[in-house]
């Protein structure tokens, strides 16, 4: 978390984010490729939510207990790996992240994009 990456939300401008999303590898990853962490803002983790276990596990910063493999997963990621992968192609895309005023909407669209359809993803 104190990276500086994390001091913003993984999907949106928003600061000091207090929500974690543990993204479950794709299909067809390479045997024992484990979960990696991004921090997210309140707003953006009902969308991450949403996604369903599958693909997105949510844990809050400071409300939930955590098991030895999320930590690890936190370490092995976090905003910057994150974001190299899962936004990757965003850029050239023409896409952009939504601002932190976005409404709910825009957010889900924005994050089903980038972990579910994996619009902008380079493995």
């Amino acid at each position: 978390m104190a990276r500086p990456d994390n001091q913003i939300c993984s999907d949106c401008p928003e600061k000091k984010p207090t929500w974690a999303s543990l993204i479950v590898p794709p299909p067809g990853s390479p045997p024992g490729t484990t979960k990696i962490g991004a921090f997210c803002c309140l707003e953006c983790s009902g969308s991450h939510r949403r996604l369903g276990v599958h693909i997105s596990f949510v844990r809050s910063v400071n409300l939930d207990s955590w098991k030895e493999d999320e930590v690890r997963a936190m370490e092995n990621g976090g905003n910057a790996v994150v974001n190299s992968i899962f936004e990757a192609r965003l850029a050239q895309s023409g896409a952009a992240k939504p601002t932190n005023l976005a409404d709910g909407p825009t957010r889900e669209r924005f994050i089903r994009d980038k972990y579910e359809r994996r619009k902008y993803f380079d493995p």
